[in-house]
C-alpha cells in the first residue's frame, strides 16, 4: 500500500538578512541551484576518463513575488542601499520547508546579495517581480520526507 504525504506551499519560507519574505506567486516561486556541476569528466585519446572536482560552491537563488508583495519594497530598499554603500546588501539567505521531517534548510547561504533590481514590467495583468540572489557558498539539501 502506498503512503499518503501532504505538501502545502504555505509552509515554505524564505528569509534574507533576517527579513521574512512573503507574497510569492502562484506556481514556482523559489529556485536554488549551484553555479557549476560538482564534477566534470575529461576523456583522453585512449578513452580513459578523469573526474575533475569543482571547488565552486557558489550559486543562485531566484524568487518570484506578486507585484503587490510588500517584500518588493523591502528588497528594493536593500538593493538601493547596497548600490550606495557596496556592503549593506550582503547577508544570510535561508529557505526552509516545514512540510518535511528534516530540520535542515533546503538552501542556505551566509553571504548572499541581490544581483540587480528587477526589470519593470506592466501590462493587462499584474506582472510578477523576479529577484535573483547570488551566493558565495550555497548549501543545498533538497531531500526530506514530506509529512
Amino acid at each position: 500500500m502506498g503512503t499518503l504525504r501532504n505538501y502545502s506551499p504555505q509552509f515554505v519560507s524564505l528569509s534574507f538578512q533576517g527579513i521574512n519574505i512573503t507574497g510569492f506567486v502562484d506556481g514556482t516561486f523559489v529556485e536554488a541551484e549551484r553555479a557549476e556541476d560538482g564534477f566534470t569528466k575529461k576523456v583522453g585519446a585512449g578513452g580513459d576518463v578523469v573526474r575533475v572536482q569543482s571547488m565552486d560552491r557558489s550559486g543562485k537563488v531566484t524568487i518570484t513575488l506578486q507585484a503587490a508583495s510588500p517584500s518588493n519594497d523591502l528588497l528594493l530598499a536593500i538593493a538601493r542601499l547596497d548600490e550606495l554603500t557596496g556592503i549593506a546588501g550582503v547577508g544570510a539567505l535561508m529557505i526552509k520547508d516545514a512540510n518535511t521531517l528534516d530540520t535542515e534548510p533546503l538552501a542556505h547561504a551566509e553571504s548572499a546579495w541581490i544581483m540587480k533590481i528587477p526589470k519593470v514590467e506592466r501590462g493587462k495583468d499584474a506582472a510578477p517581480c523576479v529577484w535573483v540572489f547570488e551566493c558565495s557558498n550555497l548549501d543545498l539539501a533538497p531531500s526530506g520526507a514530506v509529512l
